[in-house]
């Protein structure tokens, strides 16, 4: 078999998975699914006996078991089980590479709906726990080397370097998380934790802030002391020098919260995927927008947003009203359900007043730093009907009143979430149930 390219992403990878199980079970002919049990056990099972890792942080660790499986003689027992990186040398499964040149490690593109699919499949098949577990393990691999404490989710490259960008892509993540905390047990105890436990993390980190804080004013009055300009305090580049000298000698925040990290994690990222939106002057996110260094960032709401001429264009992506359809459909409180469809309204106006011309539909707009149109000539995206708006109606949309055998009234949603488990390309597909299993 010949393939068009010579390379093959993560997303590649992952994708179908659901639909071709799906197709075995409606058809009765199990070829489909069994095509999607040798593509996760090459992904899962025996990716590390198959697989030439490259030598960095995240791909090794002190143990040299594993060694000659690879042939190398460097220690490679592999550090990252549930997060991969994103592109490889061929589209063959086995041997696979990972090609050096454009591979990240990133929960966007290239590699989002693998690790979407993760979870789904887990929740399409309940006897499927290998998929389970691994989204388990990608869920802590990515909050501990790419998720940022403000919410903020960062790419690297294979080596570990930073690469100080959030892709809207990876805005899917908040929705994912949100599902998993109410269908995935192993997911609900990571995104909770207990007070008494929380307290004792938090008077830790504060008196490990207060030493960290005292560092930084002796260093600036020592250097306004020998300094004649009147701004000679810490700033700039100097600034950003000392943050890090300090950050090494001092743990930072999520070292003494290591479950504190994953406290209402869905939520955070969502505000940090919606300020894409609020920031921009158009009123729509770009495809990605610049991360200031950690050590600098401006917490504030306002501080998060700035794009580059390459990345400030935006295809109308769902990324962001599908992580709100999740958020709402999930949350108890009526005052969030109120705030998520108030997002989504400024995601559709923002969409309208941007984005639409008449007998055209929903056109890509080349630089949403412009407050007015400047829209692409190009079609449509068909994402903008099968999944932005999609997901924006079904946050509008009410569900229908019924009646228990009680009497007691309840609403009941459009879809069940229960019942239905969405592709990645938002069309709703039946959860197996017990008594008729996958082929």
């Amino acid at each position: 078999m010949k393939f068009e390219t010579e390379s093959a992403t993560l997303a590649e990878f992952g994708t179908l998975l659901l639909e071709f199980r799906y197709l075995s079970r409606a058809t009765g002919n199990s070829t489909y699914a069994n095509l999607v049990e040798r593509a996760l056990t090459n992904m899962h099972l025996d990716f590390y006996g198959t697989l030439k890792l490259p030598s960095g942080p995240f791909f090794f660790n002190q143990s040299s078991e594993g060694a000659q499986k690879n042939g190398s003689t460097t220690s490679n027992s592999p550090a990252l089980v549930g997060l991969r990186a994103t592109k490889f040398s061929s589209a063959n499964l086995v041997p696979l590479e990972i090609l050096h040149d454009g591979a990240r490690l990133s929960v966007g593109g290239l590699g989002d709906s693998y690790f979407e699919y993760l979870l789904k499949l887990g929740i399409q098949n309940p006897s499927d726990a290998v998929s389970r577990n691994f989204f388990v393990k990608f869920v802590r691999e990515a909050n501990e080397i790419l998720l940022e404490r403000d919410g903020s989710v960062h790419e690297r490259e294979v080596n570990g370097k930073r690469i100080p960008q959030m892709a809207h892509l990876s805005c899917f993540l908040p929705g994912a998380l949100t599902l998993a905390r109410a269908q995935l047990p192993e997911i609900a105890s990571l995104l909770s934790i207990d007070k008494t436990e929380e307290e004792a993390m938090e008077k830790e980190f504060f008196e490990s802030s207060r030493r960290r804080m005292s560092t930084i004013e002796n260093h600036s009055n020592n250097k306004a002391t020998t300094d004649d300009s009147p701004q000679a305090s810490i700033e700039g580049n100097d600034a950003h020098q000392v943050a890090d000298q300090v950050e090494t000698e001092s743990p930072p925040y999520d070292a003494y919260f290591p479950k504190r990290a994953f406290k209402n994690l869905p939520e955070r990222l969502l505000k940090r995927c919606f300020d894409m939106y609020r920031n921009s002057p158009s009123g729509l996110a770009p495809e990605t927008v610049v991360l200031p260094p950690t050590q600098a960032r401006n917490h504030s709401d306002s501080g998060f947003w700035k794009t580059t001429k390459e990345g400030a264009y935006s295809l109308l992506r769902p990324e962001t009203a599908e992580s709100l359809y999740y958020l709402h459909y999930f949350s108890t409180s009526e005052q969030e359900k109120e705030t998520y469809r108030v997002m989504g309204a400024h995601i559709f106006q923002s969409m309208v007043h941007a984005g639409f011309l008449p007998f055209q539909g929903f056109l890509s707009v080349i630089d949403v730093r412009q407050g007015g149109r400047t829209l692409n000539s190009c079609p449509m995206q068909t994402f903008v009907l099968g999944e932005t708006l999609t997901y924006l109606y079904l946050l509008f949309k009410s569900g229908r009143t019924v009646t228990g055998p009680g009497g007691e009234k309840k609403v009941e949603p459009v879809l069940s979430l229960d019942k239905w488990v969405f592709n990645t390309e938002a069309h709703p597909l039946p959860v197996f149930t017990e008594d008729h299993d996958e082929l």
